[in-house]
């Protein structure tokens, strides 16, 4: 189920991150302040892989379980979560059908499988819930206090609307992703807050600052622009 399959990733991506440090630390053995100009040893398939078998060969070495309980995001509307509780307990759900909109019938895994009602309703049940408030176009605006860097919760907001880097093409998505300020701190006075956040690998966040593109985004996503104006777009696969 969703639930299941986002606990198994949890566990894959904390090894892939250490596959991941391995290599990054190999490379600076290697070439030191040069590293950066290098490639990594092992390309991102190989160390999910490698880290797939690190997780046997660890399960393999052991006839227990683990205490550690997982964390399972589950993002779903207050309408949806009334509806699944009613229909768990068997109450009358006439007043209580999720509006038609899809995003008003939002129920998924932060990883984006969807969820049942019913695991809805248990795991809300017996874990914790937290509200969030979003604006239109899908972005937090009330999780976290102002701060220069985004972190801690601030940080967390921002990755609530997506923990993938936001640069077109580009899928990465781990521990190292880093929150940049889309209208500039010290140059802009742009504001720390979850609105003005968006999620960047290291290179991509470089090469924003570094080429002079500004980032926007609004109900249709996140656009990237030139210098020059012109945006920037996937590349189409033929």
């Amino acid at each position: 189920d969703a639930l299941s399959g986002d606990v198994f990733n949890e566990i894959l991506e904390e090894h892939v991150e250490a596959e991941l440090q391995a290599d990054l630390a190999q490379r600076t053995a290697l070439y030191g302040e040069h590293a950066t100009e290098y490639p990594l040893a092992r390309t991102s398939q190989q160390r999910r892989h490698d880290a797939l078998m690190t997780m046997g060969l660890k399960a393999a070495g052991r006839d227990h379980g683990t205490d550690r309980e997982p964390l399972v995001v589950i993002h779903c509307t207050a309408p949806t979560l009334q509806h699944a509780i009613r229909e768990l307990l068997g109450g009358n759900n006439d007043s209580a059908e999720p509006a038609t909109s899809q995003r008003m019938r939002l129920c998924e895994t932060q990883s984006g499988a969807p969820v049942s009602l019913r695991d809805l309703a248990i795991a809300a049940l017996i874990g914790q819930v937290q509200r969030i408030v979003t604006d239109p176009a899908g972005n937090t605006i009330d999780l976290g206090r102002r701060s220069r860097l985004f972190i801690g919760s601030a940080r967390d907001a921002v990755l609530l609307a997506g923990d993938r880097c936001c640069w077109p093409g580009c899928d990465l998505r781990t521990r190292l992703i880093q929150i940049d300020h889309i209208t500039p701190w010290a140059a802009m006075s742009g504001q720390t807050n979850p609105i003005n956040g968006a999620p960047m690998c290291p290179q991509h966040n470089r090469h924003k600052h570094n080429g002079r593109f500004t980032v926007t985004r609004n109900e249709t996503g996140w656009h990237h622009h030139r210098p020059d104006g012109t945006e920037i777009t996937p590349r189409t696969r033929n």
